[in-house]
């Protein structure tokens, strides 16, 4: 009975276990929803998904609608996946999170939020210094960060710019500038601000540049010949141009230009005589970030009259050509034919022909030639009462030029014309010297060569300067001690340099001087017969020492405490540099009695060895010889000195030639029984031409007199 009753209170607690279980397992319900999150640059970010289910739901995380992985370093994921965080959070980290749960039990549960970054401006791209033409576009870029978006201003100097029709920001923050100005130039900074903060960009330049403009040019003048004329040309321009000047399109010579810099403005001011009409043009050009740019203004300057003293034969003017340019005086009335077609031209043309043909001769005949020859292709006119006349060349100066600076040349041209080699513009610019009017007649009837006349401001007495040309001293006597001989006496040593042609050797007495330059430094003909010349012991300028008076030290006051030095120290010093001079001298003497040894054994081996001969024997060798019909009558003529030096033609042993000297042929020969301890001596015979001068046959007797001095074992001599 009592276990029956007891069945119905079982049941009970049976179901209501059963619907304890029932009300266990539910769906999952996010009870805490995903809100937008606002997150710093750099800090990190948390979204939380509290969930309620049962059993515990699986919990995932999206990004944009893709899943975040657990193993995603980026993320961290805690709290069975109820909690999500972002460390360091970047800008690229912005944008829609959601997260969803799910046990299997209902529907799965969702909530989404969102991720602001909140960050403070930053400037990404900076803008760059520009340098731009007037009137051209300026755009300068700045690129900004930052949440909210930054709104972006520009600042020249301190001031801010304000946008207007000529001046825009754009969408991105880049500013551009229409038209640019002179005043737009400056520096710039880019401005970025947002409810965070402020930033600003690093300052950049603009540098407005302008092509070159003239605002003044040149006046249109008429003048007289020989007027000096100034012209003024202003221009401006950044850079600031520079600006040349140009006479009928080439470039100005003898003429000097005047520049002043005001501000941007340049003016520059030519000053120029003028002996032609001509066209003056002011170039300015400058240099810009869009290229060069040049721009030019001409004025023509007409001449009232440039013709003076026209007649029948030719008329006088000022030289207004080239070549000559520098050779001529400047002021100078030069004497043009009017028998050519066009005078000037012609004559210019014949000069520069000429010029041309200068052009392999020696530096010390190439500038006196080429004076000569614009003195003689434009001589000075002298306006006379018949009509105007050309000044011949003087003829001292015509002779200088061919005796002295240019012998060699001169001749070799007279040889050419002989033979009808003939060069067409020397042949009618060079004059004939002897038909010359003379320096002596009157400085006023003959033309001066310049480069021929004494330089007076170069004019030394005491040393001489460069190769001492115009040292006009006393000093009369050789290095070796000889007296000069007279420049005006050709005994005994005879000469071309006439007192009377040369300037530098006028009133020269037997002074040492240096004609035309053509020495080192300066010199004279020896009185003594045995030495033609020789240089003189004059000093250059620069190694003039100037005395120099020394003052003696101050005398210190006796010292209390002397240093007190012991003479064995003295001695120890004296007997070591004794000593040192003594191994000096003896190592001297051995150096030079080995030389000496060296000598004497390479003579005999020279008389030891013997030649071999390249040709046939020498009775039949005589037959290569040339007649010389001097032979046997040089007792008559020969130097004294020369006499007991003489040595039979036939026996002679011809060996080979050597070649062509300045006297004629030269060749290798043996001359036997010539010396007491040799058999025959190796020797090289020099002969003289059959049609020498007179001044050949002296110049080689004189040459031979010289060579006979000389008794050295290393000099050339006559045996």
């Amino acid at each position: 009975m009592k276990l029956l009753e007891n069945i119905p209170v079982l049941q009970i607690f049976l179901l209501l276990h059963l619907q304890l279980i029932d009300g266990v397992q539910r769906a999952p319900k996010i009870t805490t929803l995903l809100e937008t999150v606002d997150a710093l640059l750099d800090h990190n970010a948390t979204f939380i998904c509290e969930v309620d289910s049962h059993p515990l739901a699986d919990i995932t995380w999206m990004r944009n609608n893709y899943p975040i992985r657990h193993y995603d370093s980026r993320y961290i994921i805690r709290e069975n996946g109820q909690m999500l965080i972002i460390p360091n959070v970047k800008d690229t980290d912005s944008g829609e999170y959601c997260c969803t749960a799910d046990n299997g039990i209902g529907e799965p549960a969702k909530s989404c939020g969102a991720l602001q970054l909140k960050m403070k401006p930053q400037i990404k791209r900076q803008p760059t210094n520009v340098t731009l033409l007037l009137e051209s576009k300026a755009v300068l870029p700045c690129g900004t960060l930052g949440y909210p978006k930054p709104e972006i201003s520009w600042l020249k100097g301190d001031d801010l710019i304000k946008v207007d029709s000529r001046i825009s920001i754009l969408d991105l923050g880049a500013l551009k500038i229409h038209n640019i100005r002179k005043e737009d130039a400056g520096q710039y900074r880019c401005v970025a601000r947002n409810s965070f903060g402020i930033a600003y960009s690093k300052p950049v330049t603009i540098v407005v540049q302008a092509p070159a403009k003239i605002i003044k040019v040149p006046k249109e003048r008429k003048v007289q010949i020989g007027t000096e004329v100034a012209l003024e040309c202003n221009a401006t321009g950044n850079p600031v141009p520079s600006i040349t000047w140009l006479e009928n399109g080439n470039t100005i010579t003898g003429a000097s230009v005047e520049e002043t810099l005001v501000g941007e403005v340049i003016i520059s001011v030519l000053h120029v005589v003028v002996n032609k009409p001509a066209l003056y043009t002011c170039q300015a050009t400058n240099h810009h970030s869009g290229g060069a740019n040049t721009v030019k203004a001409t004025a023509k300057i007409t001449v009232s009259e440039w013709r003076l003293y026209k007649g029948s034969a030719g008329y006088c003017s000022m030289y207004r050509g080239e070549v000559c340019r520098g050779l001529l005086r400047r002021s100078a009335l030069v004497f043009f034919n009017s028998s050519l077609p066009d005078p000037e031209q012609a004559q210019e043309f014949l000069a520069h022909a000429g010029w041309a043909e200068l052009e392999g001769t020696s530096p010390l005949c190439q500038p006196a030639a080429r004076s000569l020859l614009c003195h003689a292709a434009f001589q000075d006119c002298s306006p006379s009462g018949l009509g105007p006349a050309p000044k011949p060349v003087c003829r001292e100066h015509c002779l200088a030029v061919k005796e002295l600076y240019c012998y060699k040349e001169w001749h070799l041209m007279e040889e050419r014309n002989h033979r009808g080699v003939v060069s067409p513009s020397l042949s009618l610019t060079l004059p004939d010297c002897e038909t010359l009017p003379s320096l002596q007649a009157g400085p006023a009837t003959c033309t001066a060569v310049a480069y021929v006349e004494m330089k007076k401001d170069q004019i030394t007495t005491t040393c001489y300067d460069d190769s001492g040309r115009f040292y006009q001293g006393n000093h009369n006597v050789t290095a070796s001690g000889v007296p000069c001989q007279r420049w005006d006496q050709q005994d005994p040593h005879p000469h071309k340099l006439s007192v009377d042609v040369i300037p530098e050797l006028k009133n020269a007495e037997n002074y040492c001087r240096n004609p035309g330059g053509e020495s080192d430094r300066p010199w004279c003909y020896s009185t003594n017969p045995s030495i033609r010349w020789e240089y003189c012991l004059v000093p250059k300028c620069v190694e003039v020492v100037t005395s120099v008076r020394v003052l003696p030290a101050p005398k210190l006051a006796p010292s209390n405490t002397m240093p007190v030095v012991s003479t064995g120290y003295y001695m120890s010093v004296i007997i070591f540099i004794m000593a040192g001079f003594a191994g000096v001298a003896f190592f001297t003497i051995i150096l030079l009695i080995c030389l000496k040894r060296r000598k004497r054994w390479k003579r005999r081996k020279r008389a030891m060895e013997a030649p071999t001969l390249t040709t046939l024997p020498s009775e039949l060798l005589l037959d290569r010889l040339h007649p010389n019909p001097m032979y046997q009558r040089l007792p008559l003529l020969l130097n004294s000195k020369l006499l007991t030096l003489e040595y039979p033609r036939n026996n002679i042993e011809y060996v080979r030639d050597i070649g062509e000297g300045a006297f004629g042929r030269v060749f290798q020969a043996r001359a036997p029984g010539l010396l007491p301890h040799e058999a025959f001596t190796m020797v090289a015979v020099k002969m003289l031409k059959e049609e020498a001068s007179a001044d050949m046959q002296n110049d080689f007797q004189r040459e031979a007199a010289l060579m006979a001095e000389f008794d050295h074992p290393n000099i050339v001599r006559l045996l």
